[in-house]
């Protein structure tokens, strides 16, 4: 496989021991509130200020995020951010921030081997943590988990590395080899627990891009559905990476060309697969086998 020169992206971050205490006056809404359905305390709260986009997680935390998205000053009291205040940091915010440097994300999960990435992209719940959590028990590489960034440079495509865990339900715990026991305290309340990975944690994680040569959409169906494999190419492919980018309701109007352009590049730099599967969590190793096998195709 070739190597890969494409630098990593970074974004600067420093804290603040206090929620925004500033001038709200020089800020006006840019788009709805986020609400979470099933806990309406959850809100975030979107504004534009001369200088920065400042988003608002309130009682909680305060972000605010540079206008060349390349800067961003994180708002909370006491010593340490919860875990709930960390994800939303390293995904909206996070995505608010690529956006702005003309990067966009997907929502997915990639793991590498020896600069041979692959990632799983699909909607929340839909087992992209799971598969990458089995690839990672096989000795893969964790790039990252629930988004990612892969850069197009001379129509190939880099994976850049993401935050060092992988979020579980105690239910993939509980099949992996070797997993540390993930709370299900927390899982109960937030869906699922995060594992830090690498380190002095579990499995190993990449900290430098590598070139991503397949992309599977995960297309789950009824419980008892078969698992196949299918080439996802055309408006089909378009329209799938459209409907799975991360954070699109944060756009402006004016990255939305740009949006779509970088849809193409990605379409072209990469191979599509659509992933079949009954979803049901004992799928999970005939999922593993019908990739492994269309793996082999994509191999230089």
């Amino acid at each position: 496989m070739d190597g890969c020169a494409v630098a990593p992206l970074r974004i600067s971050l420093d804290r603040e021991r206090t929620l925004f205490s500033g001038d709200e006056s020089a800020y006006v809404p840019w788009r709805p509130d986020d609400v979470l359905p099933q806990d309406p305390a959850f809100r975030l709260q979107f504004w534009k200020g001369p200088s920065d986009y400042l988003v608002r997680f309130w009682g909680h935390a305060d972000f605010a995020v540079a206008l060349d998205g390349k800067h961003i000053r994180l708002y909370t009291p006491g010593e340490e951010p919860s875990s709930l205040v960390r994800d939303i940091l390293v995904g909206p915010i996070f995505a608010i921030a690529l956006v702005l440097q003309d990067t966009f994300a997907l929502h997915g999960s990639c793991v590498g081997r020896d600069g041979f990435a692959i990632s799983f992209i699909g909607t929340n719940g839909i087992g992209k943590s799971t598969l990458a959590a089995a690839y990672v028990a096989d000795g893969w590489q964790l790039l990252t988990d629930g988004m990612f960034v892969a850069r197009i440079e001379d129509g190939r495509a880099f994976v850049q590395p993401g935050d060092p865990r992988i979020r579980m339900r105690p239910g993939t715990a509980a099949m992996l080899q070797d997993l540390p026991s993930v709370d299900a305290a927390e899982s109960a309340a937030r869906g699922k627990a995060n594992v830090p990975i690498g380190g002095a944690g579990w499995g190993r994680f990449s900290d430098s891009p590598q070139r991503l040569c397949v992309a599977y959409i995960l297309a789950p169906g009824e419980p008892e559905a078969g698992v196949s494999v299918t080439a996802c190419i055309g408006a089909d492919a378009l329209i799938s990476l459209t409907a799975n980018t991360y954070g699109a309701a944060s756009f402006e109007r004016e990255a939305l060309g740009r949006h779509l352009k970088y849809i193409e590049r990605f379409a072209k730099a990469v191979p599509l697969r659509r992933l079949h599967y009954g979803k049901r969590i004992d799928n999970l190793q005939d999922m593993r086998k019908a990739i492994d096998r269309d793996v082999e195709s994509f191999r230089d």
